[in-house]
């Protein structure tokens, strides 16, 4: 069946995602609560409780598993004005108030809605980490190493540099780095660069 309406159609594969990935990790629901036999690395059998503790991806994915709006932060309830206002500290996601959001399904889908909005959240029907046992999503998301790192901090990093030397001073070293293998040479220098791949800002 094919769902013409834009909104309705990002919903339900939202909502296919979270059902999919729920049956994936249905076994850790169990385990990481009554444990299992391991086998370690020397060969002794232990027991074990395997958790969902990290999630890596990158932030159209962490909006996606953390059911968090657009331009919001993952982890956090900064509002997309306060992103990057280092003045501003805001609090953690609280997960206790997003799960108690999520249990007002049965009261219909106006409250759930509502109750869904009030805690931050797009109305995501189970999400995958509402049952997983010792589970905090909103503390398992890992930064994206090239969006974030890369290109948050290096391009604010180099901003910086350039706005302390002067673009001239900064060009002309770049151009002076002898010729190496392993790194490329920016013979430009890098004042201009404007679109820069996650191998060029590790170089």
């Amino acid at each position: 069946m094919h769902i013409d309406n834009k909104a309705a159609r990002r919903r339900t594969l939202a909502n296919l995602f979270h059902f999919c990935m729920a049956y994936i990790l249905k076994p850790l629901e169990d385990t990481g609560l009554y444990g299992m036999q391991v086998v370690s690395g020397d060969g002794v059998v232990r027991r074990g409780h395997p958790i969902l503790a990290s999630f890596v991806a990158d932030y159209p994915e962490q909006l996606l598993v953390t059911c968090c709006k657009n331009f919001e932060c993952p982890s956090c309830e900064a509002k997309r004005q306060e992103l990057g206002d280092i003045d501003i500290l805001p609090d953690l996601r609280s997960l206790s108030k997003i799960l108690d959001a999520l249990e007002t399904l049965d009261q219909g889908p106006t409250e759930f809605a509502r109750a869904c909005q009030a805690a931050g959240i797009k109305p995501v029907v189970k999400p995958f980490w509402q049952n997983l046992p010792y589970t905090n999503i909103y503390r398992s998301i890992t930064p994206d190493i090239l969006h974030q790192l890369y290109q948050g901090v290096i391009k604010h990093l180099i901003h910086w540099i350039i706005e302390t030397c002067g673009a001239a001073e900064v060009d002309a070293r770049c151009r002076r780095l002898p010729p190496n293998h392993n790194i490329r040479l920016f013979l430009k220098g890098i004042s201009t660069l404007s679109r820069v791949t996650g191998k060029e800002h590790a170089q």
